[in-house]
């Protein structure tokens, strides 16, 4: 391989592992957020932040916080379901999707040092 392609890569390789790290979990977050959230009778209140990262994990913090200190009187499928559930999907697949790259790329270098 030739020396000048291992920059580019170097600098491309670590966004894209911390995309496929981060990108699922933020999602099923906000996942969780937004269906705990949705009203059928008007617009759901999260839509305009759905961008905002730390708005949406201050959010699913007080919603935490109000699961673990009423559990007894919370409605199993309608909040506790999304809340542990959604964010755990997320990051079991953030998780296979960021061993998968890894193993991925740890034989691409590996091709690439034999040449």
């Amino acid at each position: 391989m030739n020396p000048l392609y291992l920059f580019p890569i170097a600098l491309i390789v670590p966004v894209i592992v911390a995309m496929v790290a981060f990108i699922p979990t933020y999602a099923s977050i906000f996942g969780a957020v937004y269906y705990i959230y949705d009203r059928p009778e008007a617009a759901n209140p999260l839509v305009p932040y759905k961008f905002d990262v730390f708005y949406i994990f201050d959010v699913y913090t007080k919603l935490f916080e109000h699961w673990s200190a009423h559990m007894g009187t919370s409605n199993f499928v309608d909040f506790t379901l999304p809340l542990i559930g959604l964010p755990l999907v997320g990051t079991l697949i953030s998780l296979y999707l960021t061993y998968k790259f890894g193993s991925m790329m740890v034989n691409f270098f590996r091709m690439a040092s034999v040449n």
